[in-house]
């Protein structure tokens, strides 16, 4: 875990009412956020941080300045080393 959190310039981050995730802050505005899926709806997260590469998550992207755009949410589930690196693209 420590190397995809290295790599990928990952921290813990809290959004407030006790919601912790791995996060990416892209820039000022936009943030990748991180939590184990538990299956159901794509919102449906456990409020902890991922503990395996393997482990199942939805990664979350919002953009606060561009919130009147179609791309400033993007959401979707993949095992996290996989996902990170779908992510990755999506930055670009």
């Amino acid at each position: 875990m420590k190397k995809l959190i290295n790599q990928y310039n990952l921290e813990s981050f809290n959004s407030g009412g006790g919601h912790i995730h791995l996060a990416q802050i892209v820039n000022i505005t936009g943030i990748w956020l991180i939590n184990p899926y538990i299956g159901g709806d794509i919102e449906d997260h456990a409020n902890e941080l991922p503990t395996h590469e393997n482990q199942k998550c939805v990664f979350s992207f919002n953009d606060w300045e561009c919130i009147d755009h179609a791309n400033n949410e993007i959401s979707f589930i993949a095992k996290l080393a996989d996902g990170l690196k779908i992510m990755q693209k999506l930055n670009k």
